[in-house]
């Protein structure tokens, strides 16, 4: 009766600390594999976005990549940022910024899509922020507009940050990598913040 009872509680312990859901590489893969594109043009991968104000210019991102090495993140974004000052033609800045952050560092409870953005962003931007605002999202830009500052450090404001946005193509999309990058953090241990 006593080996019984406790193969039992042996069998309920593990269930219990068992994984929910897809493994963590699987997750990740499918963050890294679902931004791929889906036609000819960049403009077809999920992870590309777009915003113009009217008479202002135009923002456009786009994640060229998402790599990962165990609950070590790296995503990489080009940025183009067009403005159209008063009387003077349009003047394109563009940079690659990579981010890094560990998903243990991330409050799971932030991970949401942000309705409150700009309308042709409202439902495409995920927001994610790190536990008890722990400055431990590492920014780098590179200039990547021709001419002499071509590759130097364009300085990311901040260098080290807590919040950090992803845009995508779709709302669908959006609400997608939302669900699986909570997950994710849920995996690598990310705890809510304190308050």
């Amino acid at each position: 009766m006593k080996r019984e009872l406790f193969v039992g509680l042996l069998v309920l312990s593990a269930a219990a600390h068992g994984q929910a859901g897809p493994s963590l590489t699987d997750t990740l893969d499918w963050m890294k594999n679902t931004l791929a594109p889906k036609g000819i043009t960049y403009t077809d991968r999920n992870g590309f976005s777009y915003h113009s104000t009217p008479g202002d210019g135009h923002y456009t991102e786009l994640i060229n990549s998402f790599s990962y090495r165990q609950c070590q993140v790296k995503i990489v974004k080009r940025i183009e940022y067009v403005s159209k000052a008063l009387f003077q033609s349009e003047r394109p800045f563009l940079s690659e910024e990579t981010d890094t952050f560990s998903l243990s560092d991330i409050d799971p409870k932030s991970v949401h899509i942000d309705d409150s953005a700009y309308e042709d962003l409202r439902g495409r931007v995920v927001v994610l922020s790190t536990t008890d605002d722990k400055k431990a999202i590492h920014c780098q830009t590179i200039n990547r507009n021709p001419g002499k500052d071509y590759g130097k450090d364009a300085g990311c404001v901040p260098a080290l940050d807590d919040t950090e946005q992803l845009r995508f193509a779709t709302a669908e999309y959006a609400e997608r990598f939302a669900k699986a990058l909570k997950h994710a953090v849920g995996l690598c241990g990310g705890k809510p913040s304190a308050f």
